[in-house]
């Protein structure tokens, strides 16, 4: 999830997304024309970014927009999620570790991203900085 091309190309998704949406309200043929083409990008790429995970499943956080099941019981059991026992290194013994607010719908338009993990999980859980390459 943290490789170069990955991050690149969900950037690149989500960029598309924000473009479509802007860009579809106008009605001239030659706009029509790009955002069908970012359309037809946007979908030969949602197949790419599954089988970054596993071409059977895909990822164990998310089935397409939605977190999977997984990933609802690990937010709401987990204190703190991450790769290894080896993450809390970095942290010092007195580091006070604070869970996040989860949004509700109407509340996320005004709140910062709350996940720079790229896991599709919500708060609370956090993955440690120093470890999140090796997901």
């Amino acid at each position: 999830m943290n490789t170069p091309q990955y991050v690149h190309m969900m950037t690149w998704l989500q960029a598309l997304t924000v473009l479509i949406e802007q860009m579809q309200a106008h009605r001239d043929p030659a706009t029509q024309a790009v955002v069908e083409e970012w359309i037809k990008e946007r979908e030969a790429m949602k197949p790419q970014t599954k089988d970054t995970f596993n071409s059977q499943f895909g990822s164990l956080f998310r089935t397409y927009h939605n977190p999977t099941y997984f990933s609802r019981r690990l937010s709401r059991f987990a204190d703190i999620y991450m790769a290894s026992i080896s993450c809390m290194l970095n942290y010092d013994l007195q580091h006070t570790f604070f869970p996040r607010r989860t949004p509700l719908q109407h509340e996320a338009p005004f709140w910062p991203e709350q996940n720079s993990s790229g896991l599709g999980v919500s708060s609370p859980s956090l993955l440690a900085p120093q470890d999140q390459s090796r997901v």
